[in-house]
């Protein structure tokens, strides 16, 4: 058995960072004093070496005194109340105290209290809710977070940064003082906040560090065989020694870090720094907490509205191509020339090219005819009969992805490729999407190159010593194909299918009868899943509504939608994704009943219509189905679920009210937490 070779230098640094214990330090900032009992509150385990003086008290007699004895009543019922929860906090009269468990102990954290306040007076959120409601673009909604923050909070410089992919994290708003350089648009490396460290904002969203030129505060008391104190959900937290020489290299002696977070994930940080010491009491802290969870749920909305104007605008483009579809004469490539110019805006891509056996229709800017020839061939094998499913091929750096140079006087950089057909003993139709390369010049705070120290332990990183701007030019790529872009691009591509093999059938003239299936198939199924498409499905919704008000039968629908499927794709992948509608649309076809008629409506949407089916009948059918989906396991997939919307026909509606009405239950259920059932009212 080969063995694995050894870690770089650089390598060891890194995991020696990523394992360092901050979350046991052993020690507290001198801002308050902790108290950490066991977990029946019947003896003092540890505390805090500041902590004596506070009870006038020497550490002895507080160690041997019972918490009962210690701690006024009102703070030792408070610590009791633990019991039957995890965390809760407390304001005396001068004093505020956060009591956590932190197993196999409680933690009490005791802070002088303050109630200095805020520079706004008591509408001072209310002010920032206002203007943070007025923003309509992400850019406007982070500038004023950090002018908000920074006016809530008095710190020097306040900066919002989100993380990318790779957890680089970009300065993309900014509010400082006057004499400070800028950051904004500057890029810091992932190993600036390492992967623990990104981990414990997703258990406590806020880090406050008073004054790094302060000692921290130890811990007295530890016996052998329990473990350290893990301190994570607190605020007290000593600062580990490579932050505070970090910070120390920055002119920061005070900061304060919150979370934005979406769905799960750490999307980004409002960074505050400031060159003294900055006392942020409690009531402050949680203000800012309010602040900035009410901004990042602004800043998701108003990103949710801009995915869903690219949708209608997506929506609006497959309209003309529907309208093209049912032209009889209508033939591929003058539907190409009229929509072309349409779809490179949509999906930001220099050219774009129709190919159909020899025929080569362009758009904007592609390569040369050889080099479109030889693609294609490439492209043809990855598309095989032996690797089925696969909807398109895709990459952001063609020097490094594509086995051969395109030859071209213009750099690309980017390709987007969508097989049309994909049929044993017929060529491939592809419609390909080409980006130029995108030079970029990346600014880092500091050269993000890594200073290495060689101890006894082995190698170890040290903080960067200058955040001056170090620029970094980064070419061969193209801009990153957004998923969004990817489903829109395959959506197209789907409806020119239909609009090909419409085109092949009026040629061969009801010749070819193998033909003629195919394009039945293509122009009622959905080329990923193999179950109706949403033109079928708009034909089929139109017969049960004829036969609802002919012969007064009930009928339902039920709008399905895959939850967090958007997660699911950032997570595990493209791949991943396809494979979670194919497995639910299989899943689902076993367990419908006779006469129920199932499809794609779109994305990760599906619609079910039941006939002859009232409401209450229509619910329990959802119910089980949603109960099934929640049950799958799939070794290539994690567990995932299904949101549904119910809705019976009424007499008097058309089908765009029926299906805006289960859309709406589904929404509802959306609301109400996912994984669940709704029904229109």
């Amino acid at each position: 058995m080969s063995q694995a070779p050894e870690p770089t230098p650089l390598e060891a640094a890194l995991a020696h960072c990523e394992s360092e214990p901050i979350h046991i330090p052993g020690s507290i900032q001198p801002f308050g004093i902790m108290l950490v009992l066991n977990a029946e509150l019947t003896r003092v385990e540890q505390l805090s070496a500041n902590a004596p003086a506070h009870f006038g008290l020497s550490p002895e007699q507080c160690l041997r005194a019972s918490p009962g004895q210690l701690l006024p009543e009102a703070l030792y019922e408070l610590a009791r109340a633990l019991l039957e929860q995890d965390s809760a906090q407390y304001q005396s009269a001068r004093h505020h105290i956060l009591a956590y468990r932190s197993d196999p102990f409680v933690v009490l954290e005791i802070e002088p209290r303050d109630d200095v306040r805020r520079p706004d007076g008591a509408t001072g959120l209310e002010l920032a809710f206002g203007r943070l409601l007025q923003q309509h673009d992400s850019t406007a909604v982070t500038r004023v977070l950090a002018q908000e923050v920074r006016r809530l909070t008095g710190f020097d410089r306040v900066m919002v940064y989100r993380f990318d992919p790779d957890w680089h994290g970009q300065v993309v708003a900014e509010a400082r003082m006057d004499e400070l350089p800028p950051l904004l648009g500057h890029h810091f490396p992932a190993s600036d906040l390492p992967a623990q460290v990104r981990a414990m904002y997703l258990k406590n969203p806020l880090r406050l560090i008073h004054d790094i030129r302060q000692q921290p505060v130890a811990l007295l008391g530890a016996r052998p065989g329990l473990p350290a104190v893990d301190m994570s959900r607190g605020i007290l937290r000593a600062v580990s020694p490579l932050h505070v020489q970090y910070l120390q290299n920055m002119g920061v002696a005070g900061s304060c870090s919150v979370a934005l977070v979406h769905q799960g994930s750490l999307w980004g940080l409002v960074a505050c720094h400031h060159g003294s010491a900055l006392t942020l009491a409690p009531a402050r802290r949680e203000a800012l907490l309010q602040l900035v969870q009410f901004a990042g749920q602004r800043l998701f909305l108003v990103n949710a509205q801009q995915q869903l104007a690219y949708q209608q605008r997506l929506y609006q483009l497959r309209e003309q191509l529907a309208h093209h579809v049912q032209r009889q004469h209508s033939r591929p490539g003058e539907v190409f020339r009229h929509c072309a110019d349409d779809w490179l805006a949509l999906l930001q891509s220099a050219g774009c090219a129709y190919l159909s056996g020899e025929r080569r229709l362009c758009a904007g800017t592609v390569p040369g005819e050889a080099s479109l020839r030889r693609l294609a061939g490439w492209l043809e094998q990855q598309f095989t009969p032996a690797l089925p499913g696969r909807s398109s091929w895709f990459s952001d750096q063609l020097e490094r992805d594509l086995p051969f140079s395109l030859d071209s006087r213009h750099a690309f950089a980017g390709l987007l490729a969508l097989p049309l057909t994909v049929d044993q003993g017929q060529s491939t139709d592809w419609l390909l999407f080409f980006r130029l390369e995108q030079e970029e010049i990346i600014n880092w705070a500091g050269a993000p190159e890594k200073d290495l120290t060689r101890t006894e332990q082995g190698y170890r990183l040290n903080p960067r010593a200058s955040f001056a701007r170090w620029q970094q030019q980064v070419r061969g790529h193209s801009p990153v194909w957004q998923a969004q872009q990817l489903h829109a691009a395959r959506d197209l591509a789907q409806d020119l299918a239909i609009l090909a093999g419409s085109a092949r059938m009026a040629r061969l003239n009801r010749q070819l009868t193998e033909a003629n299936q195919h394009l039945r198939h293509m122009a009622q199924y959905d080329a990923l899943t193999g179950i109706w498409n949403r033109y079928r499905l708009e034909q089929s919704l139109t017969q049960e509504q004829f036969n609802a008000e002919r012969y007064r039968r009930a009928f339902s629908v039920m709008l399905l939608d895959v939850d967090h499927f958007k997660q699911l794709n950032d997570n595990h992948g493209h791949n991943a994704g396809d494979h979670a509608l194919r497995l639910l649309s299989q899943t689902i076809r076993r367990h419908l009943r006779r006469g129920d008629q199932f499809g794609r409506w779109g994305g990760e949407e599906f619609l079910l219509i039941t006939p002859e089916t009232p409401a209450e009948q229509a619910l329990v059918l959802a119910e089980r189905l949603r109960q099934v989906i929640a049950e799958l396991r799939d070794p290539e997939l994690p567990p995932f679920t299904v949101s549904i919307g119910v809705a019976q026909f009424q007499p008097g509606q058309d089908s765009t009210q029926l299906i805006d009405a289960a859309d709406r239950a589904l929404y509802r259920a959306k609301e109400l937490g996912r994984n669940r059932c709704e029904l229109a009212p």
